[in-house]
This record gives structure tokens, C-alpha cells and sequence, in this order.
């Protein structure tokens, strides 16, 4: 029965996604608690940065292939709003820095594969060309 379930909806396994989601929640608790001395200084602490980077929330956004989940993807936009949420519920500066990071990384991973594209079209017209040395079915 579970081999026609994708693996992110399992049951009886947590998705990336959805432990990704409980360890914004912790951090988001934790972050709550210092949001007040954030405000206050103007300075996000360096213990602040530690957790966010142990919460997997750091790599999150980053393609799979690079130790993330992938979040930045449209796919993933419910659970990256549920998060965007609760970070933004403790502390809006940190959110938006995450957001940031988040546009980051879709920015860096549309730009990579347009970049593949460009690669493949470019080796298909190579293919095709004769001045490369390769076959032509077009007649000069």
C-alpha cells in the first residue's frame, strides 16, 4: 500500500519537510524568548546564528544536490510559509533576513539550470552544426 505513496507522505516516516517544520517551531520558541534584546541592541546575537544553522533552517532553502531541501522551490511554498510565519511570530528582523536568504538561493538554482539549458541548447546547435565537425541534416 505505501509503495504508491510519494516518500514525503508516508505515514510512518516524517518528511524532511516536516521535521524541518518542528525544528522552526523549537527555534522559533527559543527565537521569541529574545526578540526583546534583539529590538533593544539592534544585534541579533551569535548563538542566535548557531541555532538557526543547527535547526537545518540555514540550508533549507538550497537545492538537494547542495544539503538542503530544497525549500526555495514553488513546490514547497506551504511549508515555507508556515515557516516564514513562525519565524516572522518571533522575531520579524530574522524572518525577513530568512526570506532573503530563501530568494537567495531560487535566484542561484533558476540561474543554474537557465545556465544548463543554455549549455544543452548550445551543444544540440553544435550537434547540428557543420563548422563543428558534426553532421547536418540542412543543406547549405
Amino acid at each position: 500500500m505505501l509503495a504508491n505513496c510519494r516518500e514525503d507522505t508516508a505515514i510512518f516516516a516524517p518528511s524532511e519537510r516536516h521535521k524541518l517544520l518542528k525544528n522552526a517551531q523549537a527555534f522559533a520558541a527559543e527565537l521569541s524568548s529574545r526578540a526583546f534584546d534583539t529590538d533593544r541592541t539592534a544585534d541579533i546575537a551569535p548563538d542566535v546564528w548557531t541555532d538557526f544553522r543547527f535547526s537545518g533552517l540555514a540550508m533549507s532553502p538550497l537545492p538537494h544536490e547542495f544539503g538542503g531541501s530544497s525549500l526555495w522551490d514553488p513546490r514547497f511554498g506551504a511549508e515555507l510559509c508556515a515557516i516564514l510565519r513562525l519565524l516572522g511570530g518571533a522575531d520579524l528582523s530574522l524572518a525577513r533576513i530568512f526570506e532573503g536568504h530563501v530568494n537567495a538561493a531560487g535566484w542561484s538554482a533558476v540561474t543554474e539550470h537557465k545556465r544548463r539549458s543554455k549549455v544543452s541548447r548550445e551543444a544540440r546547435v553544435m550537434v547540428r552544426c557543420p563548422q563543428y565537425g558534426a553532421p547536418t541534416t540542412r543543406k547549405a
